[in-house]
């Protein structure tokens, strides 16, 4: 029969100590005040490696490969060694172990004298995989993600990271128009307000909060004072700078948004997000041949993600091939299809190529249910080039009332320059703008 007691090997030491618990070499876990469970091999060996990771997560995919010594055994075997484990805690009336969604098991210990550390460590981790959740921006991504930012707030009640990762989660939310701003904007204040409650001087935060203020409530003279702290606490940040960026084209500042685009881009070269933005302050601005220049880079910086595809498109559809474009738009709506705004840029792109009927079926589309933004603002310069010079000035109309923070940017889009006079426009602008 195999030996039931726990192995000395080069990864276990003769006993380990975690919070009030002790566990031995030979598998004897003392749980205080005075009891002692012996526990089987398995058992023990799976404990230790929790114990040893001092409070930060232990994949499950870790404990299967250390616990079991390579042999091949399904998820379920170490679930139910867990729930085991977890029973003997229970009888004792305690039970230190906790699951963390997506990423395996950690033991939490009211010992104080590494608690907060581990906290600290335990929270930093969670984040790291919520932001690569957030960068994939799909919808069940970003549900992921926040759920990730919600349980590290939760976990180092002390930190700021977890707010603001939910806050700019309902920032790409907006932005790609997978809800409202309003619903968006609402989650994302409260967490900017809790972020800040914990370090008044958080210069993200005060992006955060200066962008949302020329987004959500058009108020762009609250937004600069928030965001002039945020660049007097971090001046060459890419945060403070970026959020920065784009609330000055969206007040049609746009030499003041190239500055901040290209301070942004300096602080993370590697983000497509600053240098995009460039570009399309660029075509704003009527810089043609820079934003051409510009948004022909960001392929090779980033071949296949949405946020390169969907500036390439828009830019290249405007002002150089469009057949190009289409291809762009449509590899970017394959990695998101759920996102009104990439759909308008495809929508676009497929007009300008003279692709009439698929362009109109794309725009005609019934969205998922329960997403009230529609195609948006997106849609006026697609509308216009059909030749629908009313639909484009209702899409329009309906991203004002659901406040899209690209019906923002459109107001100086020269795609719409053969409308910029009508009414209807205009009394947009003057709401919009205050102007």
């Amino acid at each position: 029969m195999p030996n039931d007691k726990p192995h000395k090997d080069s990864r276990t030491p003769d006993a380990i100590a975690f919070g009030p618990y002790h566990l031995t070499a030979d598998g004897r876990l003392e749980i205080p005040p005075s009891t002692t469970a012996q526990l089987p091999r398995r058992l023990a060996r799976i404990l230790y490696e929790l114990a040893a990771a001092r409070g930060e997560p232990v994949s499950r995919q870790e404990l299967l490969s250390r616990c079991w010594s390579g042999n091949e055994v399904g998820d379920e075997s170490l679930s139910r060694a867990v729930s085991d484990l977890r029973r003997i805690f229970s009888t004792h009336g305690q039970d230190p172990i906790e699951s963390i969604y997506g990423l395996g098991y950690r033991l939490r210990s009211p010992d104080s004298s590494f608690s907060a550390t581990a906290n600290a460590r335990r929270a930093a981790s969670i984040c790291r995989e919520a932001w690569h959740r957030v960068y994939q921006r799909r919808v069940d991504s970003l549900d992921t993600a926040e759920r990730f930012f919600a349980q590290a707030a939760e976990t180092d009640k002390n930190s700021c990271q977890g707010w603001l990762g939910i806050a700019e989660t309902q920032i790409h939310r907006m932005q790609l128009g997978y809800v409202t701003t309003a619903d968006a904007w609402a989650i994302a204040q409260t967490a900017i307000e809790r972020a800040l409650e914990l370090d008044p001087r958080n210069a993200n935060a005060m992006a955060f909060k200066g962008l949302g203020l020329a987004w959500a409530e058009w108020d762009f003279a609250a937004a600069e004072q928030s965001l002039q702290a945020a660049l007097q606490t971090d001046p060459a940040g890419f945060m403070a700078n970026e959020c920065s960026g784009w609330c000055w084209v969206s007040a049609g500042q746009f030499n003041r948004a190239r500055r901040h685009f290209d301070r942004a881009a300096e602080a993370r070269p590697v983000a497509v997000e600053a240098r995009g933005a460039r570009a399309l302050t660029d075509l704003y601005a009527g810089n043609s041949e820079s934003a051409l220049q510009a948004v022909r880079e960001l392929p090779h910086h980033d071949p296949i993600g949405p946020v390169a595809l969907g500036y390439f498109s828009l830019i290249e559809a405007t002002l150089g091939k469009p057949s190009r474009a289409a291809i762009a738009a449509e590899k970017c709506c394959e990695t998101l299809p759920d996102s009104p705004v990439l759909k308008a840029v495809l929508a676009y792109a497929l007009a300008r190529c003279d692709r009439v009927e698929e362009s109109r079926r794309i725009l005609d589309e019934r969205l998922p249910s329960g997403n009230r933004v529609g195609i948006g603002a997106m849609a006026g310069p697609a509308w216009l080039t059909l030749g629908e010079k009313h639909k484009a000035l209702e899409a329009l109309h309906a991203a004002m009332e659901v406040r899209s923070p690209w019906l923002i940017l459109m107001l100086h889009d020269p795609r719409l320059a053969d409308i910029r006079d009508e009414p209807l426009l205009r009394a947009i602008r003057k709401e919009v703008l205050r102007k």
